[in-house]
């Protein structure tokens, strides 16, 4: 069991830190470097805590029989203590049930923690009297720690394309409404807000024609985004024209005039980060309403030969899904990396 801990702290708080472990492990002695340690039975251990950017702390537990352990604690942009404090009762509580590995073994130890050697006996003095070899005050060593990942950036550029189907849900003629492909441009900020902007073409064969749509649409929104996995939401607004050239099909509700709607864009995927860009793949769903403007309200296009009934329809209530594969840039990188690829 571990009865105490040295901490060395930089960048974060001690009195902080003391009482969010206070809280977590009440049983826990604690003392900064240059303090003693309360005498007590169990393992004692060394704590070296360094911020290493707004986001990232790294945290090394060494205890005194050689064992270390190197986690990287993700803040969140909130102040270190808490989820430090968090993350190391966790990995105590861990060390203690022997439900993790070390990550190194027999590594240094600090003299203040180490354990105290057998006291030699004087022969010219009684038994019971000892003399006592204080150990050398030196500074503790700094352990080597992974390499710390880099922080996210602030702001990413995206370029997204997308294909699939679409479908119509209300009546009439619900059921296939075409194939579709498009283009987007997508702006991520680091906490997770989203513009975007799209063009999209959407295709159907009617009467031996090719009816035409083409879409373009903005919006904004959310990403949660979980390790590699990541759900945008967004909510889009847009114009689309369409067309349906040669044939004797005509319009039989509503004139050709370009519709109006909106609608909320789901994409879940995942990431693959590469050196330079990332790379994003995942699926689309999107519930789309639209229709010709009117003094009635929103109506829908409906086309069919004269005196028969409607082969096809533009708008409404529509369900697109598909694929989608973007490419993902920091813009900012150019500015921050020199001519040798260092961060400056």
């Amino acid at each position: 069991m571990i009865s105490g801990a040295l901490v060395r702290v930089e960048g974060v708080e001690f009195a902080d830190l003391e009482r969010a472990l206070r809280v977590r492990l009440p049983s826990l002695a604690l003392a900064q470097q240059g303090d003693e340690l309360p005498a007590r039975d169990g393992l004692r251990a060394f704590v070296d805590l360094r911020r290493t950017s707004p986001t990232q702390v790294q945290v090394a537990l060494i205890l005194a029989d050689g064992r270390a352990y190197f986690r990287v604690v993700d803040t969140a942009d909130e102040p270190p203590a808490r989820p430090v404090a968090a993350a190391l009762a966790l990995l105590i509580a861990a060390i203690e049930d022997d439900s993790v590995a070390p990550d190194q073994r027999d590594v240094p130890v600090p003299p203040a923690i180490a354990e105290p050697s057998p006291l030699p006996v004087r022969s010219d003095v009684p038994k019971d009297t000892f003399i006592k070899n204080c150990p050398e005050v030196r500074p503790c060593p700094r352990p080597s720690l992974p390499p710390a990942r880099p922080p996210a950036p602030p702001l990413e550029l995206g370029l997204v394309r997308y294909d699939g189907a679409s479908f119509g849900l209300d009546r009439p003629l619900a059921g296939v409404r075409g194939a579709m492909f498009g283009l987007g441009l997508d702006l991520r900020w680091r906490r997770g807000a989203i513009a975007a902007v799209e063009v999209r073409a959407t295709v159907a064969p009617v009467d031996r024609h090719t009816l035409a749509r083409v879409r373009v649409a903005a919006g904004a929104g959310f990403g949660v985004r979980v390790r590699a996995f990541e759900l945008p939401i967004v909510g889009l607004v847009g114009v689309e024209w369409w067309g349906l050239p040669g044939g004797e099909v005509m319009v039989a509700r509503a004139s050709a005039r370009p519709l109006i709607g909106g609608g909320l864009r789901l994409s879940p995927g995942f990431w693959l980060r590469l050196p330079a860009v990332a790379v994003r793949a995942g699926a689309r769903a999107e519930l789309w309403a639209s229709g010709e403007p009117g003094p009635d309200g929103p109506r829908k296009p409906l086309l069919a030969r004269p005196g028969e009934p409607a082969l096809a329809a533009v708008g409404g209530v529509e369900l697109n899904v598909g694929i989608e594969v973007g490419v993902w840039f920091d813009p900012g990188r150019r500015k921050r990396t020199g001519s040798k690829g260092q961060v400056r």
